[in-house]
């Protein structure tokens, strides 16, 4: 480990060593919407004047506040859209992940920050607050799980470490060339090789903005998260984003080449839907709340979407209710991710299983 000045790091990364890039203070302020403090350009290594992307940029770290601790904490609120909120802490951390991964050069993600961990790195095991407390154990929150809006922070870092091993991509993070403006609210990234292309915009505000930025070649592109085609000039163009918004373009489609990440699904905001225990064993309840009666059917896929168990409730009135799978059916389960959908009249909603 060396930490010093930048000409004397250049020698050491260009000679071939690693070094560390702490971008904890720039990356928070981002997630927290504090922009005049958000520059995220000194995690490249071509800002640093470095010629080889050695730089183990990184958000995070067991020396680092936690981001869901200081946007939880700290976040800006506007009318309508408040940092603070768990829910958009977690779109933030998302928003955050997607530039970091982002970006070239190897990269350090410290303990369950892919879940948007909050409790912070002075928590005390008698749930205090206290700097005595810095190198203490922390709690797993396995609970994590269960929760959706975690879970959709968790794909956006499996996806885009999907795509940094990419074979089409891989060369993007190691031998790219590098464009960008990560100085204002609203920020991009582009990255080019001989063959494959990357553009990424977010928007770091806390109200609706434009992206102006140039794609690298006309045609159509696509977003990574969603698939949609995009119509690109090749010219300076606007991309409307909201507060917290972000799009990962590829000038390739990559559907069927990295899996589509699995979000919950739903139609109702109000649909419940739980396994429990989860991780499953035979003995776990299927427990879920429907807003209107109607006709119920639950099912259990693999993550590519085949049956591998179904349930045929029936007519059910509004309210809470519980059923159960076979214990042999789930006994049967190789370890893994699962789904369970719960379909209820033309509305459905989708959680993740694990069976241990």
């Amino acid at each position: 480990e060396h930490l010093g000045a930048n000409n004397e790091e250049t020698e050491l990364a260009n000679y071939g060593m690693l070094l560390w890039g702490n971008m904890n203070y720039n990356f928070t302020e981002a997630a927290k919407g504090q922009v005049s403090n958000s520059n995220l350009s000194y995690a490249l290594h071509t800002v640093r004047n470095w010629q080889k992307p050695h730089l183990i940029s990184y958000m995070e770290s067991h020396d680092e506040e936690r981001s869901m601790v200081k946007c939880k904490n700290e976040g800006a609120s506007v009318s309508g859209y408040n940092i603070r909120d768990e829910a958009t802490a977690l779109k933030r951390n998302e928003l955050a992940a997607s530039f970091l991964l982002a970006m070239p050069g190897p990269k350090l993600i410290w303990q369950f920050g892919e879940l948007g961990y909050d409790l912070s790195i002075n928590y005390c095991e008698n749930g205090t607050i206290n700097n005595d407390c810095r190198t203490g154990p922390k709690p797993i929150r396995w609970e994590y799980y269960e929760q959706p809006n975690r879970v959709q922070l968790r794909d956006v870092y499996k996806t885009m470490l999907e795509l940094r091993n990419n074979p089409y991509f891989e060369r993007l993070f190691v031998a790219g060339a590098v464009q960008h403006d990560l100085t204002g609210a609203t920020k991009w990234l582009r990255l080019t090789s001989d063959t494959s292309k990357m553009v990424v915009v977010g928007n770091f505000g806390t109200t609706q903005a434009a992206v102006q930025v140039s794609f690298p070649e006309a045609g159509v592109w696509y977003e990574l998260f969603s698939g949609e085609p995009f119509a690109a000039t090749g010219n300076a163009q606007a991309v409307n984003l909201p507060a917290g918004g972000y799009k990962v373009y590829l000038n390739r489609n990559l559907n069927g080449t990295i899996p589509t990440p699995v979000r919950d699904i739903e139609t109702s905001d109000i649909f419940r839907l739980r396994m429990s225990p989860n991780p499953v064993t035979g003995e776990s309840l299927v427990r879920y709340e429907l807003p209107e009666a109607g006709k119920v059917q639950i099912s259990m896929m693999d993550l590519n979407g085949r049956q591998i168990a179904s349930l045929y409730i029936g007519n059910r009135g509004k309210g809470e209710h519980q059923a159960r799978f076979d214990p042999a059916i789930i006994s049967n389960l190789r370890k893994g991710v699962y789904l369970l959908q719960l379909q209820v009249n033309d509305k459905r909603k989708i959680i993740k299983l694990l069976k241990q």
